[in-house]
């Protein structure tokens, strides 16, 4: 028995240091393949809570432009601690946030489009990330917001052979363009409403259109330059309550959109001025005509409202009704073309358009460049330049 057993031990012997030498392995590459295990891209970095503790770096916005619209663009300067490798990815996050700044429960990260530029500093980044469309908040788990503005935040995620580099995170507000759009034409739908109210105590001038009625000199005829300063008025009144749903605060306007806003009230003055000047000189010549010419004169000026009545369709004694073609008329019938009102005209309604396609598309009321202001200066100068000689 003895030496059964001797001979048995001997393989034995050899199993369990075998045994013990295999255990030894795995437990040396257990931490290895723990840490390959847990390593996440960085899409899945973006579904793990933020953690505090854990930057490595500094994220810089505009202060004015802690906002932006769904398909917006977020310029954002990132300062990592240390320099990111070539081959790291960065990725940018986007989640609604509650009054904690935690995660609205049951709502998931989404990822928005990022472009990458190295600036002059190698250990700094400038990002341009396009904002995504969130989906909503389930009933009861609303997202905070700052003046009506729900809130979102954004992440900058950087990863490297799956392990973070990089995690910095801002507080971004978005607002849908469709309901800042529904707001700004509500409000100015209003004034408007109050406008059109207030024209009907027009009595002369019932059967005009509304807005016509707005802009109509005392002798029933559209004013070109009233026009224009209304056109001016509600364009940057409803870009103005546009961009500042969307941002949840007042804006800047541009020096150069309240240039254009004075071109267009010099204009209106100056025409009134005009007309004044032109009545009184008006009025002293008709206070030297002896009673012959005063009669002659009447009769002249009855002659010719009724010639104009009949070619208007309308009796002699109803008053005058302001019609579009006033714009560019050159007298009161409206038989001629003044080619200064319609180079007025045009110029003002392209100006306008530029302002409101830069506003939908830049979600900021834009710099009008200063070709556009001279050129708007040059228009109006030579309308009120034709009407002071005539």
């Amino acid at each position: 028995m003895p030496a059964l057993f001797a001979i048995l031990a001997a393989p034995c012997r050899r199993l369990f240091h075998l045994m013990l030498i295999g255990c030894c392995v795995l437990l040396l590459a257990a931490p290895g393949l723990a840490a390959e295990a847990v390593k996440l891209s960085p899409a899945q970095h973006c579904a793990t809570p933020p953690e505090p503790a854990f930057r490595n770096g500094a994220i810089s916005i505009q202060p004015a432009k802690n906002w932006q619209p769904p398909g917006g663009h977020v310029d954002a300067k990132i300062t990592p601690l240390k320099r990111l490798p070539d081959a790291a990815q960065i990725v940018a996050c986007f989640q609604w946030r509650d009054d904690r700044g935690q995660p609205v429960a049951g709502t998931l990260p989404v990822l928005g489009d990022i472009q990458l530029t190295k600036t002059s500093t190698t250990s700094e980044f400038d990002i341009r990330i396009t904002v995504p469309k969130l989906p909503p908040a389930a009933k009861g788990a609303e997202p905070a917001s700052e003046l009506w503005v729900p809130l979102a935040t954004m992440r900058i995620i950087a990863v490297d052979g799956g392990n973070k580099l990089l995690d910095v995170a801002v507080p971004l507000g978005i607002q849908s363009q469709g309901r800042a759009f529904s707001v700004a034409v509500l409000l100015l739908g209003l004034v408007l409403a109050g406008a059109w109210w207030y024209s009907r105590t027009f009595i002369n001038l019932q059967q005009a259109n509304w807005f016509l009625r707005l802009i109509s000199s005392r002798n029933g005829v559209a004013s070109l330059s009233q026009f224009q300063i209304m056109l001016w008025t509600t364009v940057v009144a409803f870009s103005s309550i546009y961009v500042m749903v969307l941002s949840g605060t007042l804006i800047e306007i541009s020096e150069s959109t309240l240039t254009l806003l004075g071109i267009a009230g010099a204009a209106t003055l100056l025409s009134q001025f005009n007309k004044k000047v032109s009545d009184q000189k008006e009025a002293a010549a008709i206070a030297k005509e002896t009673p012959e010419q005063l009669a002659a004169r009447e009769a002249a000026e009855a002659e010719q409202r009724a010639e104009l009545a009949a070619r208007q369709g309308r009796a002699v004694d109803a008053p005058r009704l302001p019609a579009w073609s006033d714009l560019i008329g050159g007298t009161e019938s409206g038989e001629t073309i003044d080619v200064t009102r319609l180079q007025m005209l045009l110029f003002t309604l392209i100006t306008a358009s530029f302002v409101l396609v830069k506003v939908f598309t830049g979600n900021e009321i834009p710099a009008i460049p200063a070709g556009y202001l001279i050129l708007m200066g040059i228009s109006n100068g030579v309308y009120i330049g034709s009407k002071a000689i005539r």
